[in-house]
């Protein structure tokens, strides 16, 4: 094992540790809140054109739990990553870049939610709200891009070399 451990990694994985394991139990009280608040014969009834977002409303106990298991695989990855692992490293890489397409997905589809409701067309205040949720998605999403661009050099790689 590389005895030199950069600061990077070391601080990184603390707080991927910190707020995976907090979203970890968010996710436990989701699927325990969605178990006990939506009765199996309920289906959530969409009003979306949209097929993708019918088929997460319809499915949706089911899309809770998958996200329950994938932030716990990824909180697994964190400790993983701060043990210097590689495969750890690598999973944190995918979490960053799925976590990029999924502010992107929500990006484009929060354009189509205010452009579709006709009852907020022309209100300032969403607008406002729009564009600051725009400002932070980008840069949380050149944040990752950074972040993924970091793990990639070649020190960083080298201290997950076994």
């Amino acid at each position: 094992m590389n005895k030199n451990k950069s600061t990077f990694v070391t601080v990184l994985g603390w707080i991927l540790i910190v707020f995976l394991g907090f979203m970890v139990l968010i996710s436990i009280l989701q699927i325990i809140l969605t178990q006990i608040i939506i009765p199996d014969n309920e289906m959530i009834k969409p009003n979306t054109p949209n097929n993708l977002l019918n088929y997460i409303f319809r499915n949706f106990k089911l899309v809770v739990v998958a996200s329950g298991f994938i932030i716990t695989y990824f909180f697994i990855s964190s400790i993983a990553f701060l043990k210097r692992k590689n495969w750890g490293r690598v999973s944190i890489i995918i979490f960053f870049v799925l976590s990029i397409l999924y502010l992107v997905f929500g990006l484009y589809y929060q354009f189509i939610f205010f452009g579709e409701n006709d009852l907020h067309k022309g209100e300032q205040f969403l607008k406002v709200i729009q564009m600051a949720i725009t400002i932070i998605y980008v840069f949380i999403i050149l944040l990752f891009v950074w972040l993924i661009k970091k793990l990639f050099s070649n020190n960083v790689i080298a201290e997950f070399c076994n």
